[in-house]
């Protein structure tokens, strides 16, 4: 049977086709060192690598919103140690004030004081992060309380979500903090006191049930603490079981998806002497003499 040159010329280009791919997808899988590059390296794997790859974008948005999450708990408990330090330093020059032969001069110093703390603990409950006022619950474009001490925020609950399907509470309101108590919050509870040492009439009890009240408040204050560092422990809890989730699902992805770069080297030599062997045979091949055109 003849065989046409046409024939032979397209079986060789055929050939040196082939053998171009097969020495190209040896070179990108020396260069990635990926032994999946596309759908067709491996169907079947490289769906599992998506996967793979899905779950850790899933991780890594989880990890930033526990960061997120951590670094507003630790400003806060920053914050509230601050405030619980203050009210201490109130309750206690109320108490002072409230025993014993008080000079007047000694209750105006007090009553500076008192104004002092006041102003310092209105400042902290309108702490920023990141632009946001930190207890105002969802109202964060504005100062959680005014000058009066009136609080100007809402209830509303700042949460994150750490995994599927779970979300945390990260947040404290100025109702959580400093709510108020039988028509009073601390701002008034600091102005009475200040009020009640100016008074032209001093009352020591009036300034001993000031103390009390400012007590409580301390108490509240702490009490939101301890909440906060529970959350806190449960966010570094979380974290660091989505860390070995992480090294155990990048494993999972290597095994996949990597290529063992020995034996890749070793593939590509071998696909680059069989594409140089076949160029060399095509080139005798498709060499034409005299006696090609006189057939």
């Amino acid at each position: 049977m003849r065989v046409s040159s046409n024939a032979v010329y397209n079986t060789i280009i055929g050939n040196l086709s082939r053998n171009s791919e097969r020495l190209l997808k040896a070179q990108v899988k020396v260069a990635t060192e990926k032994r999946v590059n596309k759908p067709s390296d491996d169907p079947v794997g490289m769906g599992k690598v998506l996967d793979y790859r899905k779950r850790l974008a899933s991780i890594d948005q989880y990890q930033g919103n526990i960061a997120k999450g951590k670094a507003r708990i630790q400003m806060t408990e920053t914050t509230l140690d601050m405030v619980s330090n203050l009210l201490t330093d109130a309750k206690n020059i109320a108490m002072d004030q409230s025993t014993g032969s008080v000079e007047s001069s000694d209750r105006a110093i007090a009553a500076e004081q008192i104004a002092s703390i006041r102003e310092q603990v209105l400042q902290l409950a309108n702490t920023r992060l990141g632009g946001e006022y930190i207890f105002a619950g969802h109202e964060t474009s504005k100062p959680a309380f005014l000058g009066s001490g009136n609080y100007d925020g809402d209830l509303g609950e700042k949460k994150i979500i750490i995994d599927e399907n779970t979300e945390v509470k990260i947040n404290l309101t100025g109702e959580d903090i400093f709510p108020t108590t039988a028509g009073s919050n601390v701002f008034d509870v600091m102005k009475d006191l200040q009020d009640a040492l100016e008074a032209p009439v001093y009352v020591q009890s009036t300034v001993a049930a000031q103390a009390n009240l400012l007590a409580d408040a301390r108490d509240q204050v702490n009490l939101g603490r301890a909440g906060s560092a529970s959350t806190f422990k449960r966010l570094e809890g979380c974290d660091g079981m989505l860390d070995s989730f992480k090294l155990r699902i990048e494993d999972m992805l290597s095994k996949t998806e990597d290529a063992d770069l020995a034996t890749a080297i070793v593939e590509l030599q071998f696909e680059e002497r069989a594409y140089e062997a076949s160029l060399a045979a095509s080139a005798r091949v498709m060499q034409p003499s005299l006696l090609n055109f006189l057939k």
